[in-house]
């Protein structure tokens, strides 16, 4: 390919044009300020404004559409932004002067980021807030985090921002700057799996089916969000035994269920209106190879003929990018033909759909990366391609690196098969590699860990591959000692690069079963005082690949290493028989244990860097509100129980496990100020602190439709036993402070016959209740895929025709399906029931008792209660 000298020659016209003027220096005592402008609906552009002024409309229900931002008085300090924007979402990030959202596509900014760079950037803070529809001024954001909204579909109508020196204070409130609810996705997808049937469905480009269990999926089912343009999914899949099922669409069965067929490929297309502007794209995740490539609108992911099962899928829409028609867009290169490696020489240059600077940015390259030019028009417009996409780049920002030629022949890696799961044994990695043009890279890894390979000749397969210029050194060998190998789960990638860049990655799961790692402290009890003086804490740890060191723990914080090897008979316990020196000794100060509850967490390290702890829990000062309820089973059997429910919505692996564990155990929380929280305990009876209507109603003042209804919360609490001031920080909590659709009232036209299903049977309201409103102040039913369609049904359902009736009946509800008759009276409990076995249990995401107790625990703080609450906290058989 001929490389251009005038490219040279622009750019160094280009650098003369852009770089070259005055320049000026501003005084260290200055402080720099942020000039920003907004693009607002029926208005434009607005005026420049800088130091926390108002940009945008705050009375006119406007819409923000985009931004531009830039820093003035400091050429060493830069800004990168970006902008979540109405059907898009967020954007790549810009920088000073660009701009973020859009402009001419009427589509509403809901939120903004904002970040420093450059070499000052330490020396400062940025703060920002965005007035949001409905929501008003949200309060301040800092330094890259949100501040808007995502999925309520409210625009921004205003934003201000400050730049202070750094730790300075902006002088307002910084706790909510960022309003977020989760919304059903564009493309819903669920897949049924040998063993699980229908797996739970899943949206825009997550994982259905399972990953790493060998196990088969039987069919699936593709539909679109109803907010999209009108059209279809239109989708087919090759099934064991049968090939090609007959193409069917939005929602219908694709496969078999219950005769034991594995899916081996599928086909996916949209067709009608959004098929002009959306394309569809898919990868599944094949047995013996692992992830596919994404293919796009038809084309086929998996195999046909090979006999391999798919075990999961992934799809998302795209959107198609806006093709100008002049100039006409060069070919796409036919396979095997040659192409050259440029690499990027601008600080981020765009990525356009057609060789046109007015055409549409598909994406931005930074400065270093490399890409593939196939060819450079007359124009100096490069077509190319970057991390499998193509468009056009300018040439003249683009540095030529090398010339590639395509191999005649394709790049080979083939692995031995590997077993699923090693009795602590060592594991062998074998095969071939084997490249036209020689192998370039070659590597094995275990996890995160490079493992050493020996290159070997293979000449009982030189007559297989004589075809290729060099056979020597094509076979290899990695052999994994087990001593480097932990207990659980292990993945091993084997990755094979040409010198003509074509590149295979192969990858492997697979368990390694060792005797589990002991650890136990002497002498100690959950709920036991704490002792009076200094203390020698002793115990017993062991290890299957020998003991590398003994920590321990007092409240979270790592305080020293135990002494390790002294006498302790470890003979009850399997697979470690005549051990007699696995004992360890550190001295425990008291005046660490400075808690309520305090934790002593003793944590074994093996040679194989495999880890387990044991931790005990002690009652320090002011601990007389703490309750310890003792379980029946080890806190490891009912997070294999927990697991199992894991699996029922397709997550599965020793992460998910450990962190449930994490998340389940007690003493990873109760010592601390906040997520103590989680064992709140929820009842109230008037004995035990008193409550006036006049303090709630101080809690609710100003709180939109919640003002002034502290008597029916107060009345409600009392007759139904919940903690009136844990109602009112749920209640603010699902209302925004009373601001919600749900809880300011909504019509419900139609009932469905399947509560959550919006494709089951609807039947109208009767004609009295058409008129009337329902109203949900706890969020009850209000399901993430349309939290304020299905909060309305329950509402109905309940009757629930008043705020008063939502306030009253939502205490009852929660009351007798949760706190009170259900005996699931704190938060850990309603998340993880462990009387009942891990069922009927308020949430799925593990650590949503932890997030709760944060967002309880503010509000309290916020609202001034001062109290004194009782706790009541699980403890495990040891």
């Amino acid at each position: 390919m001929t490389k251009r000298i005038r490219v040279l020659i622009l750019s160094a016209i280009l650098f003369v044009i852009v770089f070259s003027g005055s320049s000026f220096n501003v005084s260290a005592a200055t402080l720099p300020t942020i000039s920003y402008e907004s693009h607002v609906e029926k208005l434009g552009w607005t005026s420049p404004v800088q130091d926390g002024e108002t940009s945008g409309t705050t009375e006119s229900a406007l819409r923000m559409e985009a931004m531009k931002l830039s820093v003035e008085g400091n050429d060493n300090l830069q800004l990168r932004y970006t902008a979540h924007v109405q059907s898009i979402g967020w954007q790549d990030y810009v920088t000073d002067h660009e701009l973020a959202g859009t402009e001419g596509r009427k589509l509403r900014m809901e939120a903004i980021k904002i970040e420093l760079t450059g070499s000052d950037a330490y020396k400062y803070d940025v703060y920002y807030r965005t007035h949001v529809e409905k929501f008003g001024w949200l309060d301040w954001a800092k330094n890259g985090h949100a501040s808007g909204s995502a999925g309520y579909a409210y625009r921004v109508e205003a934003i201000e921002v400050k730049l202070v020196s750094k730790g300075a204070s902006i002088g307002g409130l910084t706790d909510t700057p960022f309003m977020e609810r989760t919304t059903e996705g564009n493309v819903v997808y669920t897949s049924h799996v040998e063993r699980y049937g229908w797996l739970d469905a899943v949206s825009d480009g997550a994982m259905s089916g399972t990953e790493g269990e060998a196990l088969r999926m039987e069919a699936l089912k593709i539909r679109l969000s109803d907010s999209l343009p009108s059209g279809s999914v239109v989708y087919s899949s090759h099934v064991q035994s049968f090939g090609w099922m007959k193409e069917v669409r939005d929602n219908s069965l694709s496969g078999t269920t219950g005769l034991r067929k594995r899916v081996e490929a599928v086909k996916v297309r949209l067709e009608g209106e959004i098929s002009n502007t959306y394309g569809i794209e898919y990868r599944t995740h094949i047995q013996g190879i692992g992830w596919s490539s994404w293919s796009r609108d038809g084309a086929v992911s998996g195999t046909v003929g090979q006999e391999k099962r798919l075990e999961a899928i992934e799809v998302r829409l795209y959107e198609k990018p806006v093709i100008i028609p002049e100039p006409d867009p060069e070919p796409q290169p036919e396979p095997g033909i040659s192409y050259s490696i440029y690499k990027v020489d601008a600080a981020s240059l765009n990525f356009r759909s057609a060789p046109s600077i007015s055409s549409s940015i598909i994406g931005s390259i930074p400065r270093g990366e490399e890409v593939k030019v196939f060819s450079i028009d007359s124009n100096d417009w490069a077509y190319a391609e970057y991390n499998g996409k193509t468009g056009y780049l300018a040439a003249w920002y683009l540095a030529f690196v090398r010339d590639v030629v395509a191999d005649p022949l394709p790049l080979v890696l083939e692995v031995s098969e590997l077993k699923a799961t090693y009795e602590n044994e060592d594991v062998l990695v074998s095969g071939i590699v084997l490249s036209y043009s020689g192998v370039q890279d070659f590597s094995v890894m275990l996890d995160d860990k490079v493992i050493a390979v020996t290159r070997k000749d293979r000449p009982d397969l030189e007559t297989q591959y004589k075809g290729y210029p060099d056979l020597s050194n094509m076979g290899f060998e990695a052999n994994i000692s087990r001593d480097v190998i932990s207990h659980g789960s292990h993945k091993i990638t084997i990755s094979a690069t040409g010198n003509d860049y074509t590149k295979i990655i192969k990858t492997h799961t697979f368990s390694m079963t060792k005797a589990p790692s002991v650890v136990k402290i002497d002498g100690f009890t959950d709920g036991q005082l704490i002792p009076d003086t200094d203390v020698k804490v002793t115990g017993i740890a062991l290890s299957p690949q020998g003991v590398k060191a003994v920590n321990y723990y007092v409240n979270g914080v790592l305080k020293g290493q135990a002494e390790y090897g002294l006498t302790a008979d470890a003979g009850t316990y399997p697979g470690y028989e005549n051990i007699t020196n696995g004992g360890y000794a550190f001295t425990l100060q008291k005046a660490l244990l400075n808690k309520p509850v305090n934790t002593v967490k003793v944590e074994v390290v093996g040679h194989d860097n495999s880890t387990e702890y044991a931790s005990v829990m002690l009652k320090g000062a002011n601990s007389g509100s703490y309750t310890f309820e003792a379980y029946g089973k080890t806190l490891n059997d009912y997070v294999d129980l927990e697991y199992q429910n894991a699996l029922k919505v397709g997550r599965s692996g020793l992460a998910v496990w450990l962190d449930l564990k994490k998340n389940m155990d007690s003493s990873n929380f109760i010592y601390h100020d906040t997520y103590k929280y989680m064992f709140l305990d929820l009842g109230y009876d008037p004995s035990m602190f008193t409550v006036t209507v006049e303090i709630l109603d101080q809690m609710l003042a100003g709180k939109g439709i919640l003002d002034g209804t502290g008597e029916i919360f107060l009345a409600a609490a009392i007759e139904h036993k919940v903690n009136p001031y844990y109602l009112v920080a749920h209640t603010l909590l699902e209302t925004g402070n009373g601001t919600s659709v749900l809880a300011n009232g909504q019509k419900v036209e139609v009932i469905y016959a399947k509560f959550g299903d919006i494709n089951s049977e609807q039947t109208p309201v009767p004609e009295e209740d058409k008129d009337k409103l329902v109203y949900n102040m706890f969020g009850i039913g209000a399901y993430d895929s349309n939290a304020n369609l299905w909060g309305a049904q329950r509402a109905y359902t309940l009757k629930w025709f008043s705020p008063e009736e939502a306030i009253a009946g939502g205490i009852k509800w929660i009351a007798d399906n949760y706190i009170v008759k259900a005996g699931q009276n704190t938060l850990y409990k309603m998340r993880f029931n462990l009387s009942r076995n891990m069922v009927h249990q308020y949430a799925t995401d593990p650590a949503w008792a932890y997030k709760q107790a944060s967002t309880i625990k503010k509000q309290f703080d916020l609202m001034g209660v001062n109290e004194e609450l009782k706790f009541v906290v699980p403890s495990f058989m040891k």
